[in-house]
């Protein structure tokens, strides 16, 4: 017998001297054999609890205010038209070519910015590609946030553990209780039987 096993003999013997029937003795000792051998492996351990999201882990997600500076679709879809809206060079110059000769646009050139501190202010100008390139990585990460979960749903899953850890201690509490009442009930009925 090992030394987690309930010695069933000693307990119906004990019962008998105390004065209890055969029969009483051996259903009062089948109760509390089944109340051991009891199917605890479907409680929530420690070790099952451990894997839960902490308060550190939740900490790192991005609140609201964090993803309300990012710029919106609409935002991108309004740059995107403005850009779109914008001539080309050759459409520029052919509508240049229209208006005034090159003689007088050479005069006015020369009272005009030179070439090369246009290029470098044109250099620092986003081009198209740049701009579409923003909006690209702007939709990636706007679909990878439709992902994550937000702060309410956190919440609603601690809430729900909360009450699945209250429903449990109270199924864990009622079945002791229930357990114990049908055990002094039995002792206390059980010794009238025998008189």
């Amino acid at each position: 017998m090992s030394a987690h096993s309930l010695d069933t003999h000693r307990i119906v013997k004990r019962l008998q001297q105390a004065g209890f029937t055969d029969s009483q003795a051996e259903t009062v000792t089948d109760v509390m054999r089944e109340t051991r051998e009891f199917d605890l492996s479907s409680l929530a351990t420690k070790a099952d609890l451990v894997g839960l999201a902490t308060k550190a882990d939740l900490a790192k997600f991005a609140t609201k205010a964090d993803l309300a500076a990012l710029a919106t679709k609409a935002d991108l879809g309004t740059l995107a038209s403005r850009v779109d809206g914008l001539a080309s060079k050759a459409d520029l110059a052919a509508k240049v070519d229209t208006l005034v000769s090159k003689a007088d646009l050479a005069a006015k050139v020369d009272t005009l910015a030179s070439k090369a501190d246009l290029a470098a202010k044109v250099d620092t100008l986003a081009s198209k590609a740049d701009l579409v390139a923003v909006a690209s990585k702007v939709e990636a990460l706007s679909a990878r946030m439709d992902g994550m979960a937000t702060k309410a749903d956190i919440a609603a899953v601690k809430a729900d553990i909360a009450e699945s850890k209250a429903d449990l201690l109270k199924w864990v509490i009622g079945l002791v209780l229930v357990q114990g009442g049908i055990v002094v009930t039995l002792i206390r009925l059980l010794p009238t039987f025998g008189h």
